[in-house]
């Protein structure tokens, strides 16, 4: 991504998606996305991929990720 120099304050980076994020997970889902602004200019703008497949944990893991997020929940 090319940009004009000097202008760091004007650059953003974005990432648009869920705050949490429950397994199971395919390799290529989407479940996000990446955007790179300068100024209200958007210059790039990708999905975030999964890379390697997430299974669902077994029920162990799940009612100790539920403690979890249930504890770290506002």
């Amino acid at each position: 991504v090319g940009a004009p120099r000097g202008g760091d304050e004007a650059r953003k980076a974005e990432i648009d998606g869920p705050q949490q994020l429950v397994a199971p997970f395919a390799q290529g889902d989407a479940i996000g996305t990446l955007r790179i602004r300068l100024d209200d200019t958007v210059l790039l703008e990708q999905p975030l991929l999964v890379l390697q497949d997430a299974p669902e944990g077994n029920l162990l893991r799940r009612m100790s990720d539920g403690f979890w997020m249930w504890w770290e929940s506002d």
